[in-house]
């Protein structure tokens, strides 16, 4: 299976969403993972749209990679 692959190969780092219960993971899973809990952030096409036709920044909401092809191709213009 790719993901038990994946799983012994590399770390994985994982947010804790609301409603996360660890009993729902089998143990072998739990014991390759670690676990963070981090702010969570909302982060919506429209809310981007908007700041963009806005002129607003999406600079943390998008990678640059992202940015650039918003740019280049006019998307939200």
């Amino acid at each position: 299976d790719r993901a038990e692959e994946i799983l012994h190969e590399c770390q994985v780092l994982v947010a804790i969403r609301p409603g996360f219960r660890p009993s729902s993971v089998p143990g072998w899973v739990l014991r390759q993972i670690q676990f963070a809990n981090i702010p969570r952030f909302e982060i919506s096409s429209t809310t981007i749209r908007k700041r963009w036709t806005e002129d607003k920044t999406i600079r943390y909401m998008v990678t640059q990679p992202v940015w650039e092809f918003i740019n280049a191709h006019n998307l939200y213009s």
